[in-house]
């Protein structure tokens, strides 16, 4: 004879099918219902539990595809604001710095300095003459009617000869004769004429 084969012990399946049944049976008992009409109130609740949470998976679906078009739209016409901004800004930069270019004017054109003379003097033999200032540039006209004639230029300020000039010697024919002799150098001066018969000499600043 052999031995009674031991009986399989439950899956975890089937314990939970089991503990689920007893349940459904104690609060059968309790309401007062069969366990049949109890399942099927739990059936129930279930579809609609599961069609309460569809619905509500459905509304956020919908809400947050509504909230990316809003947000969508609402960027759009920022940019199209901030680009209809732009272009008439950039417009009025234009003309600003077209108003902020300096006017051209036209410089004054200088005056030249007329020419002047600060010197004339005429005489016989030998004469010291008044001071005079010229600027720059300058002019010594003579003229006289024979024998030597000698020009030295003294510096006012010091009485001494001014070693920036020359001195003129001139040999004057007996019928008369002139000439010219242009000068270079800023100051106040004074002459020493040593001449024969007769001496005329004019002394025109230049400055220009």
């Amino acid at each position: 004879m052999q031995p009674p084969t031991p009986p399989v012990p439950p899956t975890f399946i089937e314990r939970q099918i089991a503990t689920y049944r007893y349940d459904v049976h104690r609060w059968a008992q309790r309401l007062g219902l069969s366990e049949w009409a109890l399942w099927v109130i739990l059936a129930g609740v279930v579809v609609a539990g599961c069609g309460l949470w569809g619905i509500a998976g459905l509304n956020a679906m919908t809400d947050s595809a509504r909230a990316r078009a809003f947000n969508t739209a609402t960027t759009q016409a920022a940019a199209a604001e901030v680009t209809e901004t732009a272009i008439p800004t950039a417009t009025q930069a234009a003309q600003s710095s077209v108003q902020a270019q300096p006017t051209a004017t036209s410089a004054p054109i200088p005056t030249a300095t007329p020419s002047a003379v600060v010197l004339h003097v005429s005489g016989n033999g030998s004469k010291t003459t008044a001071s005079f200032a010229v600027h720059g540039t300058w002019q010594v006209d003579w003229a006289c009617n024979g024998g030597a004639l000698l020009i030295q230029f003294h510096d006012a300020h010091t009485n001494d000869y001014a070693l920036n000039l020359d001195d003129i010697q001139y040999d004057c024919p007996d019928n008369g004769g002139r000439d010219t002799s242009v000068m270079h150098g800023s100051g106040t001066y004074y002459l020493s004429v040593m001449g024969g018969d007769g001496w005329d000499i004019t002394v025109t600043d230049l400055p220009n």
